[in-house]
């Protein structure tokens, strides 16, 4: 059975939020260390525990425990130039090219128009619009049919059985 979906919210309990923290951090932890070993790559992750009255260093965690490791990683990071750090990162112009690629990628998944029309003429045409409206009219007459006596793909399955 699957889990019990949580509500993302602020938990008022302490003792609760704290054991959440504490497990979750364990969870981060693990994650990102077999990213790193799988993947073969640089990581690191800083966790701050924020301001409490107890035990600071409790909370505050930093991956990998190294902090020269860290500090390297960290200076890696910084020396990149800005535009090289995020390369998810969108200007506006780069949205709407990615959106201009994809209307064309989808026109060219569904085309408008098939090259063996090209040799009909335009009566022909027209009559096999007609024939195409009336099949879309018939199929649209089956649905709410269908809709109406509100049978569905299971029960149309059980009635061919009988």
């Amino acid at each position: 059975m699957g889990r019990a979906k949580i509500n993302m919210e602020f938990t008022q309990d302490h003792k609760n939020r704290k054991s959440t923290f504490v497990k979750r951090k364990a969870s981060l932890v693990k994650k990102i260390s077999e990213l790193a070993i799988l993947c073969g790559i640089k990581a690191c992750m800083i966790i701050d525990g924020g301001i409490t009255d107890q035990d600071i260093s409790q909370h505050d965690q930093i991956w990998p425990n190294d902090p020269k490791q860290v500090h390297e990683l960290i200076n890696l990071y910084k020396d990149q130039p800005l535009q090289g750090r995020s390369k998810r990162a969108k200007t506006l112009s780069n949205f709407f090219k990615n959106q201009k690629k994809k209307v064309e990628v989808k026109a060219e998944k569904y085309p408008t128009w098939d090259s063996r029309f090209d040799y009909l003429s335009e009566k022909e045409l027209r009559n096999l619009a007609c024939v195409l409206e009336k099949r879309i009219e018939n199929a649209k007459g089956k649905a709410g049919f269908l809709k109406r006596t509100n049978i569905g793909s299971c029960s149309l399955l059980s009635r061919q059985e009988i």
